[in-house]
C-alpha cells in the first residue's frame, strides 16, 4: 500500500510565524482554511484546499519542510 499526498500548487512561506525566515515551498491542503495568494503575494485568491489536496495525515505537518524536519 502506497499513500500519495497531493500538496497545494501555490507555494507559501513554510514558517510564516518567523518574519526572518523567507523560505517558501509546498504546503498541504487546509480544508476550511483561508484563501491563499502565491508566495510573492500576487495571484489568487486560491482556495486553501482542492479536491484530493488533504492535510498531511501522519504528523499533522502544515508544509513539506515541516514534515522533512520531523523525519
Amino acid at each position: 500500500y502506497v499513500l500519495c499526498i497531493v500538496v497545494h500548487p501555490t507555494w507559501q512561506k513554510t514558517k510564516p510565524e518567523d518574519e526572518n525566515d523567507t523560505h517558501t515551498g509546498w504546503v498541504f491542503g487546509n480544508p476550511g482554511g483561508k484563501d491563499l495568494k502565491n508566495s510573492i503575494g500576487q495571484g489568487g485568491p486560491f482556495p486553501a484546499a482542492y479536491p484530493g489536496n488533504e492535510p498531511e495525515p501522519y504528523y499533522n505537518s502544515k508544509t513539506v519542510r515541516e514534515l522533512y524536519e520531523k523525519a
